[in-house]
């Protein structure tokens, strides 16, 4: 009796992070469709920044269910070295978020970058 609660009990998780799996994929989904139809809709950049949030709890998601060890160190090395790359290049090279060059708010005189 306590392994067939226990083996219920694991098949709801799975069903409830199925049902998770299911409705990030569908909102990157959403998000792919409007980045191709760029040209469609007004001002689209606004939009797509509430999906890039999903892109957080998601890609950890997708790693996470690849049984091979290797394969997951490896993508997530990837990972961090892809938006490390990302971050440098918009913030650094690009200039955009209007971080660099910071100043100080006490000695306005010192400039970081």
């Amino acid at each position: 009796m306590p392994s067939l609660v226990g083996s219920e009990m694991c098949i709801r998780d799975r069903q409830k992070a199925d049902t998770s799996y299911q409705v990030f994929f569908s909102l990157l989904t959403i998000a792919l469709f409007l980045s191709c139809n760029y040209n469609l809709f007004p001002q689209i950049e606004r939009i797509l920044f509430y999906f890039e949030m999903s892109n957080i709890i998601f890609l950890p998601m997708v790693v996470s269910r690849i049984s091979d060890r290797n394969l997951r160190y490896i993508l997530i090395g990837l990972i961090c070295l892809v938006s490390t790359w990302f971050m440098l290049d918009e913030v650094i090279v690009r200039g955009s978020y209007e971080v660099i060059p910071y100043h100080c708010v006490f000695f306005p005189q010192i400039s970081f970058f």
